[in-house]
């Protein structure tokens, strides 16, 4: 099963955030794994990391997708 994981910066950068596409300080990571394996990650701004915090909890996975396998 894949986990989500935030990492905050010690220092924000100034960089465009892959979420709003806005050019400020990225000041967050999220890290998508798969066991041992980092499958993708997106730097995000203060106001989209917490908007993905507030958006995780209230979502729910209900099936797993496995692309091998079509579903």
């Amino acid at each position: 099963m894949a986990k989500l994981e935030f990492q905050l910066f010690c220092t924000p950068k100034k960089k465009r955030c892959v979420c709003c596409d806005l050019v400020g300080l990225v000041e967050a990571r999220l890290i998508l794994w798969d066991k041992d394996r980092i499958l993708g990650d997106l730097e995000l701004c203060n106001t989209c990391a917490e908007g993905w915090k507030k958006a995780l909890q209230l979502e729910m996975v209900h099936e797993e997708w496995d692309f091998k396998k079509g579903g």
